[in-house]
């Protein structure tokens, strides 16, 4: 079993080098630390790992990275100690686990140092080395193991090692993170929005809203960033956060708290929809370029914000009370540019599935041309943060700019997990003009399922979604797409065709029409065609949930020049 560790850090900047640390544990006690510098220029990232005698006296130790966090086809090194003498060797395991060592050394040894208490090794690597049996580095999400209890090698030559029946640990950190600064003014203060003591439902899966009131200001101010407060108690539980502004037409609103159930809000509630923050499990403080700031509230903008929470209760448990929320931090400096999120991917539906039994599935959704050149201003938006989020069978998740015939990357974590969604940041920022399509990817996994995953809020439902943080800001608050109705109507009358079953009969709902469907290869195969190449249903949406004037449904899908996107690195892994 796996001790699972989130991790993310953000740490200034300097020369191009990055300083990052975290500590490891094992068994609840500090076995010792792993820490790293990130050299641009020269493309290395250097490591130091300090660990503690103990774990080293009688038995190797195994520090790894693997695609999808577990110990198969894994990046190793195996450490050794024979008194002052310290080893180190360059390991790969196989997709059964199976360590194997090479002679190949893409891990360069600089120094060891052996004390009483303690062993160093301090070493580095190449971003990519386009060997085959290395993990090739990117600025997704990068899955570290320490492996204990590993038998010494005492001949020098690799022992056939099954990793899985030896103790490890799984922290997800960003090796690379895209370099950023900012600066946070000393005088900069803070507010919090924050659940009012609720206790939480023994339900799996809960959305549960209440409406705050903003604090008043002396003079304006600017939030310059955000970060999450979560109550010890509900650590593990609370899966994501958002805080949204509401509609200044709708004046006073009345205090609410309670489950946010579609259809049952008070309309003035469901109303509040412009996001002023997101977070999700993993991420850390947030903060804005230095050119840009968020205005909580003004002559246009409501003082009212609905704080929405996603628990996610796997356990059941039950009389767990909550207090978590949203800390935002502000200052009296006021900045040049109004900072605005918008929301791109997949409409939370179940007209999307992934079929059971897919080692690999994708979603696409899309913020079309239309939509981009009726909201975005003529000089166009300047995108600098990205929070991509899926649920439970995500695998890999991007978003990218489509202008013309090009392609430009925003985001991409090839190891996306659900339980480390750091915000990315993109610097420099990529500017978006009117009639570009904004694009978010994701790729599923359902191979232990064995019903089909529908699109939704639930988190065994799924979605594909990104947060882009912006400036200056627009009035477009969401802007994402689902196959149509119309496409599906077609498909699953298609579908009856070959069956020769009641084409002439009703229709049923559109979940009722995929939970009938005989998935194999071949209606696996229709529906990946249909959603690649389908009309779509689009949300071009303002604050306050009025779609932009136009035809928004049975819209033409943007197409998508898939040879223009290019993979992280030039090497396969």
């Amino acid at each position: 079993m796996f001790n699972v560790v989130l991790v993310s850090f953000a740490l200034p900047i300097i020369n191009a080098v990055a300083a990052y640390n975290v500590e490891l544990f094992h068994k609840g006690t500090k076995s010792g630390d792993l820490q790293w510098n990130v050299d641009y220029e020269t493309k290395t990232a250097t490591f130091a790992l300090n660990l503690s005698a103990t774990f080293l006296t009688e038995h190797a130790f195994g520090f790894g990275i693997s695609g999808d966090g577990s110990v198969y086809q894994a990046d190793l090194l195996l450490v050794q100690q024979f008194g002052q003498r310290v080893v180190v060797r360059d390991c790969w395991s196989n997709d059964q686990a199976s360590l194997s060592c090479i002679e190949q050394q893409d891990y360069e040894l600089l120094d060891t140092s052996v004390s009483t208490n303690h062993i160093a090794v301090r070493f580095q690597r190449l971003f990519s080395t386009c060997d085959s049996h290395d993990y090739q580095l990117d600025n997704g999400t990068t899955n570290v193991l320490t492996i204990f209890g590993l038998p010494k090698d005492k001949e020098g030559t690799a022992e056939k090692i099954t990793l899985e029946n030896f103790e490890k640990d799984l922290y997800r950190v960003q090796i690379l993170k895209t370099p950023f600064s900012y600066t946070k003014e000393k005088d900069s203060k803070w507010f919090e929005i924050l659940t009012p003591n609720i206790t939480i439902p023994k339900q799996g899966t809960t959305y549960w809203c209440s409406m705050h009131r903003l604090p008043d200001f002396d003079t304006r101010v600017h939030g310059i960033g955000y970060e999450s407060f979560i109550s010890a108690e509900s650590k593990g539980i609370v899966h994501h956060i958002e805080v949204f502004g509401c509609d200044i037409q709708d004046g006073e609103i009345p205090y609410f708290s309670g489950t946010c159930e579609e259809g049952k809000l008070n309309p003035q509630i469901d109303r509040c929809s412009h996001v002023l923050a997101a977070w999700a499990f993993g991420m850390e403080a947030f903060f804005y370029p230095n050119e840009a700031g968020l205005t909580f509230y003004s002559a246009s903008k409501s003082r009212y914000v609905r704080l929405e929470m996603h628990y996610n209760n796997q356990a059941h448990l039950e009389g767990v009370v909550d207090r978590s929320g949203i800390r935002f931090h502000y200052t009296t400096r006021l900045r040049e540019h109004e900072v605005g999120v918008v929301e791109n991917g997949l409409i939370y539906t179940p007209n999307m599935v992934i079929p059971p039994g897919q080692s690999t599935f994708a979603w696409s959704g899309y913020c079309p041309s239309k939509c981009t050149s009726l909201a975005f201003p003529k000089e166009g938006i300047n995108i600098f943060g990205s929070v991509l989020h899926t649920h439970l069978a995500g695998r890999k998740a991007r978003t990218y700019r489509i202008r013309e015939n090009t392609v430009k990357e925003i985001s991409r974590d090839d190891h996306y997990s659900t339980w480390f969604e750091d915000m990315r940041h993109v610097n420099p920022p990529i500017k978006v003009l009117p009639g570009d399509v904004l694009v978010t990817s994701c790729e599923f996994s359902t191979e232990k399922r064995t019903n089909v995953t529908f699109g939704g809020l639930g988190i065994r439902e799924e979605m594909c979604i990104t947060y882009l943080h912006y400036y200056p800001a627009t009035k477009l608050e969401v802007c994402k797409s689902s196959a149509s109705e119309i496409s599906l109507m077609e498909f699953f009358f298609f579908l009856k065709s070959i069956k020769g079953t009641c084409m002439s009969c009703k229709h049923e709902s559109i979940k009722k029409e995929y939970e009938n469907v005989s998935w194999n290869h071949g209606s696996v195969a229709l529906l990946k065609s249909l959603y690649g190449k389908s009309s779509i249903d689009v949300h071009c949406m303002k604050p306050n949930r009025e779609q932009w004037p136009g035809k928004w449904r049975n819209v033409e899908q943007p197409v998508t020049p898939v040879e223009k996107i290019q993979p992280t690195n030039n090497c396969t892994h």
